[in-house]
């Protein structure tokens, strides 16, 4: 039953903070039902098409991007505290608000891979989930990978990988540096020795400003993988990728993800330098963010992206 799996994988999770595995319980039920709508017409067909500039790049919304979001915002129903729902496919969505009380602020992005799995092509299918408080304040992330049943979260003091079995979170595992050394070594000292992560599956939109703006960084890395999203930030927490350069990525994707790299240790800030975080609840908006395994490897980054200009 799908209210037993959800209070089971809850109290499986072995967390003192009720909104973390709520959090989790809730990402770990979005991706059994992108499994449910695998090859299905109900998960498959297009539902809408944006009109407008807004993501004109990626305009369609499938059957299973409504379903990860419906599902999101009924849990959220059930949750009973006032909470504002930043989402990629509804935008804003307040809930609870008569429940009394500062509202939450909740970041998601339902479902991300949304073409592949229109194609069924078995790669980079996400979920994600991730609160704040009022002042924007991180309280709880998480972001799963549908593929490897893994849900990355984090907390107000750490981040974390679980795997998702049918009615459990098992294989808890913190994400930090002891965790990177054991899976990928000692992190390179330079960038010809490093792996870079930025989106380039939108030629158009992506890949050609990428190169023509920042070739000349790109070609300093050892190795180019061409995924991002909320799992890029994931990607770096567990050292997987020594690098995610987000170029003009959209809000949800960025926020809704982000949080798992600051509690990992992951050096995060702008294309400047500067400290990045949330500050509004605009979720129409763009950033350039990057965040890094070393220090060593961020700043020969922003060197490079100083002298790109």
């Amino acid at each position: 039953m799908p209210e037993d799996r959800f209070s089971e994988r809850k109290a499986s999770l072995e967390c003192d903070a009720e909104l973390t595995a709520f959090n989790v319980a809730a990402v770990a039920e979005a991706m059994d039902s992108v499994w449910s709508l695998k090859g299905t017409q109900a998960g498959l067909e297009t539902i809408q098409t944006r009109e407008g500039d807004w993501k004109s790049w990626d305009p369609d919304v499938y059957g299973v991007d409504e379903a990860t979001e419906g599902g999101y915002i009924r849990r959220l129903k059930e949750l009973g505290r006032p909470v504002v729902m930043l989402s990629e496919e509804s935008d804003r969505v307040e809930i609870n608000l008569d429940a009394g009380g500062e509202p939450l602020y909740c970041v998601s992005d339902p479902f991300d891979g949304s073409w592949l799995f229109k194609r069924q092509l078995p790669l980079w299918w996400y979920s994600s989930l991730a609160f704040f408080a009022r002042d924007f304040t991180p309280l709880s992330t998480a972001t799963g990978d549908v593929n490897e049943n893994l849900i990355a979260f984090a907390d107000e003091g750490a981040a974390y990988l679980v795997t998702t079995e049918a009615t459990r979170l098992v294989d808890k595992r913190q994400l930090d540096e002891d965790y990177r050394l054991a899976l990928a070594g000692d992190p390179p000292k330079d960038l010809g020795g490093a792996c870079i992560e930025s989106y380039a599956l939108k030629p158009k939109k992506f890949l050609k400003p990428l190169l023509e703006k920042y070739g000349d960084l790109i070609y300093s890395f050892k190795m180019f993988y061409p995924n991002g999203g909320p799992f890029g930030f994931v990607d770096v927490a567990t050292g997987q990728v020594d690098v995610y350069f987000a170029v003009q990525q959209p809000y949800v994707d960025v926020f809704s993800g982000l949080d798992v790299a600051v509690k990992s240790g992951a050096v995060v800030t702008d294309f400047q330098g500067n400290p990045f975080k949330l500050e509004t609840d605009n979720c129409r908006t763009q950033y350039d963010v990057i965040a890094s395994r070393t220090q060593q490897l961020h700043d020969q980054v922003l060197e490079k992206i100083a002298a790109s200009k």
